[in-house]
């Protein structure tokens, strides 16, 4: 097969690239030849793209900050939808799909792993992670060698790829205590669980694993990461504005910690804080 019936196109995910998302998924679903006007446009859109414009669009869009399509003879085969993690650092793979047609040829892995490549050489990013909803989904994760997700600033999933330059990650934990750690992560269908769990077994072994201490740093990094993605959400929610005199100086409002790594608690605050600000004002008008 030659080199050139094989592209990536890159495409943010921006209310102008609405109409051209759109068309690219009818396009993947209907296996239709793309049009020249088509090709030119994801030309077009890959030439404009870059990492430091999906890290803007990411402080401004909560949902999929990209999507790489994946071309072959013309046809898409494959699409892969991004978010990119501020507090991370890292690339969370939200969807990935390979058209029926293409299945079990090794087409989805192919291009991942070009798509991967450029991730680390040009995003200067820390990790990927992802998370396996089904048996084919590990599959494809386990062939691209994922593993367990033991990153305390990971933004969520069951699974995660290293850098080639860290991939000895220093939290890594029993899945057990992961398991007890990060409730929300589900590592029933994790890749390559064996080859985790013998790396753990080994540092067992030769004395160097502490899981006291490993849990003790774990919870401080998560915390570190939660203090990152509230400051960033309470900015983006709550401009800060002229403080104003009131009545109610007694009033205080604080925000509670989050539960889980990926909890997005500051609207819950915020409406519970303006409760209690109705509730202050109400009790004041009756006095």
């Amino acid at each position: 097969m030659k080199k050139d019936n094989f592209q990536v196109y890159k495409i943010i995910f921006t209310p102008e690239n609405e109409n051209l998302i759109s068309r690219v998924y009818e396009a993947y679903n209907s296996q239709i030849e793309l049009t020249n006007s088509l090709k030119t446009i994801l030309e077009i859109s890959t030439k404009n793209f870059s990492y430091d414009k999906v890290k803007q669009i990411s402080n401004e869009n909560n949902g999929n900050h990209f999507i790489c399509v994946c071309v072959f003879n013309n046809k898409i085969v494959s699409t892969f939808t991004h978010i990119f993690d501020f507090a991370s650092n890292e690339i969370y793979l939200n969807e990935a799909l390979t058209h029926k047609s293409f299945q079990g040829k090794g087409f989805g892995t192919m291009f991942y792993k070009q798509i991967i490549a450029d991730f680390f050489k040009k995003a200067n990013i820390k990790d990927i992670c992802a998370t396996a909803k089904t048996d084919a989904g590990r599959k494809f994760l386990q062939n691209l060698g994922f593993m367990p997700n033991s990153n305390p600033l990971s933004y969520g999933g069951n699974s995660i790829l290293y850098s080639p330059n860290n991939s000895s990650y220093k939290f890594k934990l029993r899945i057990e205590t992961l398991n007890e750690l990060c409730p929300e992560r589900k590592f029933d269908n994790a890749p390559n669980v064996d080859i985790y769990n013998t790396e753990i077994s080994k540092a067992i072994l030769n004395g160097t694993y502490n899981e006291h201490q490993m849990v003790e740093l774990f919870k401080k990094a998560q915390m570190v990461y939660r203090k990152r993605r509230t400051t960033r959400t309470l900015k983006k929610v709550v401009p800060c504005k002229k403080p104003t005199t009131s009545t109610l100086s007694n009033l205080h409002f604080t925000m509670k910690a989050p539960i889980g790594l990926d909890d997005d608690f500051s609207s819950s605050e915020i409406d519970y804080n303006l409760q209690r600000l109705a509730q202050a004002k109400n009790n004041n008008g009756k006095q």
